[in-house]
């Protein structure tokens, strides 16, 4: 009895479950009431049950046509794997885990076929109990968030899956080739703001890029205002101090990256009164606009004055200029 005991376990550790079967099937015929046949067949009823289980799962999953509707089959496929890794040997796990995983894979393509990402929720699930997936997963969602990019047309949607593919795989140059090609598409088109967002969102990504990191501080946007003795002249140097009789006062406004026709207000402040506001309108994204102020009636006063820019009640740029009495 103890050497058929033997031989069962041999054989259905060797994976030839069927003839450990019939072996002790003959035995049981033997010896019927036999305890020691009968706690065999007992775990060998188990070890199939456990078997069959699986097996009816991947049957089960591979007939299901939505993706979605396969992620709670796959969750109680793989606990049944996991607990089976206890029950059967190891021969028949490798076969379970090997018809599993290349069920993954065929629904993994399916999706690719389809240009459908697979759900964040898939890649955790198959990341815990097959690791040995997960490069396959990865290098696939990759592909396509790029084909679903290249296909969307629009832009802004564009560069979001090509910003995802990057934070997948951010040493491929693809994805950063394509999102700057995104962003100065935006950027021809005025979409200034949603350019320059994109761009820094790729910064995040890979925050030692050169060229991203040169691209955003050409991108973003400059404003600033200054008192000079020609305007916006070729001879636009900085005027820090003017006589209290100055009849006007020639400012120049340069700027870079702004929405055509922005609306500044340009404030006077003397001791945070405000002596002048003119709105000025900026033509074009980039460029310098000259403005000229007249004096108030009664003229400057000695003192500080500050020159700001505001847009949308925010200061957006500022500058001094210290009117002085004449000397006698």
């Amino acid at each position: 009895k103890y050497k058929i005991k033997n031989i069962i376990k041999e054989l259905n550790d060797s994976g030839n479950s069927d003839d450990a079967k019939a072996l002790l099937t003959t035995a049981v015929q033997i010896c019927p009431n036999d305890p020691m046949f009968t706690e065999i067949a007992k775990a060998g009823d188990a070890y199939q049950k456990e078997k069959d289980k699986i097996s009816n799962s991947l049957i089960a999953i591979k007939n299901i046509q939505s993706f979605q509707e396969k992620i709670e089959p796959y969750k109680m496929l793989f606990s049944s794997l996991n607990f089976a890794g206890t029950k059967l040997n190891k021969d028949t796990m490798s076969v379970l885990n090997k018809a599993a995983a290349e069920q993954v894979k065929r629904d993994i393509q399916e999706l690719k076929s389809q240009n459908e990402v697979i759900p964040g929720e898939f890649i955790d699930l198959v990341g815990r109990y097959f690791p040995e997936l997960n490069d396959y997963m990865m290098k696939t969602q990759y592909d396509t968030l790029i084909n679903i990019g290249d296909s969307t047309s629009s832009k802004q949607e564009s560069a979001d899956y090509y910003l995802e593919a990057l934070r997948m795989d951010n040493n491929k140059p693809e994805a950063r080739d394509k999102i700057l090609m995104a962003a100065a598409n935006l950027q021809k088109s005025g979409k200034q703001k949603e350019s320059l967002y994109i761009l820094q969102q790729a910064a995040e990504i890979v925050p030692d890029d050169q060229q991203l990191t040169e691209l955003i501080r050409q991108n973003n946007p400059l404003i600033k205002v200054f008192v000079s003795n020609s305007g916006c002249g070729n001879e636009n140097i900085v005027v820090n101090k003017a006589p209290v009789n100055t009849e006007k006062l020639m400012l120049c406004i340069q700027y870079r990256n702004l929405n055509p026709n922005t609306i500044v207000n340009v404030l006077l402040e003397n001791n945070n009164i405000i002596v002048i506001e003119i709105p000025v309108v900026l033509d074009g994204r980039s460029g310098n606009k000259a403005v000229s102020i007249a004096a108030p009636v009664e003229g400057f006063s000695p003192g500080n004055y500050a020159i700001a820019l505001k847009q949308n009640g925010k200061t957006v740029s500022k500058s001094q200029i210290e009117f002085v009495s004449q000397r006698r």
